[in-house]
């Protein structure tokens, strides 16, 4: 089976995340969320976390928060370099 991992660094998927993972779970893949909230707070939150396909998993696993790559309290430059050590 096919896997989807993703990154989202706030505390709440918006309508648009929630959407994509649903649509994602319809076509039969897993789906993995690395977060930098608290996993287990995180699922709480978000009510599609609670399905079978998806996992939430603390992104520090992969790469630490780095707070000095935040440009103008934008997460981009973080986005990018988690994706790089995702697949290193």
């Amino acid at each position: 089976m096919n896997t989807i991992s993703c990154l989202w660094i706030q505390k709440d998927l918006d309508e648009t995340s929630i959407g994509c993972i649903t649509s994602w779970l319809r076509l039969n893949y897993k789906v993995v969320i690395y977060t930098y909230a608290l996993p287990h707070s995180f699922t709480i939150c978000n009510p599609i976390c609670h399905n079978d396909g998806v996992k939430v998993l603390d992104a520090n696993g992969i790469m630490p928060y780095p707070s000095e790559t935040n440009v103008n309290g934008h997460a981009l430059p973080v986005s990018d370099l988690f994706r790089y050590n995702l697949l290193d």
